[in-house]
Order: C-alpha cells, then structure tokens, then sequence
C-alpha cells in the first residue's frame, strides 16, 4: 500500500483521536486522489478556467463568423465549430 502522509499528519494533529473507519476512508481517499494524479499525462491537462477561455473564444468566434457569411454557410461552420469543440474536450472521432 502507500503512504498517506496527509492522512497520518491529520491524526498525529488531533493527537490520534480518530475513529478506525474515519481513518481508513481518509487513507483510501488519499490513495486513490494520489492514484489519479498520477495516471494524469504530465502536460496534457490544462485548469477548467484555461479550459473555459478557449471553449468561449471558440464560441464568439462562431457566432462572429455566422454574422458574416451568408445563410447557407451556417453548416459549414457549425461542423468546424463541432470539430474545434471535439478537439477542446478531447472527444476525438465524435461528430
């Protein structure tokens, strides 16, 4: 198993005085948060607010273009738009 320091740190801090359940959860948690950190590609992630300037620069930039370009383009922009989008989430394939 590995360690929990934060956990261990917690219950030292309260001079031990945890029930067993509430430290084995804790512990669990703390392995499992530390689990997927580490499952995470370094430098493939980006923080939601980084996440959101892009998703709402996209989507002025569609609605810009839709100003602009004549009623039967809409479909064509739309479908970059949904591509553009696809690749911000990360859905490659999807349509």
């Amino acid at each position: 198993m590995t360690n929990t320091p934060e956990t261990d740190a917690a219950v030292e801090a309260s001079g031990g005085d945890w029930s067993p359940v509430l430290r084995a959860v804790s512990q669990r948690l703390e392995r499992e948060r530390d689990e997927l950190i580490a499952a995470l590609p370094v430098g493939e992630w980006v923080s939601y607010a980084d996440y959101q300037k892009v998703h709402n620069a996209a989507s002025r930039l569609l609605v810009a273009i839709n100003k602009q370009l004549p009623i039967g383009c809409f479909t064509l922009v739309s479908s970059e738009y949904y591509r553009l989008q696809n690749a911000i989430y990360g859905r490659e394939g999807a349509k």
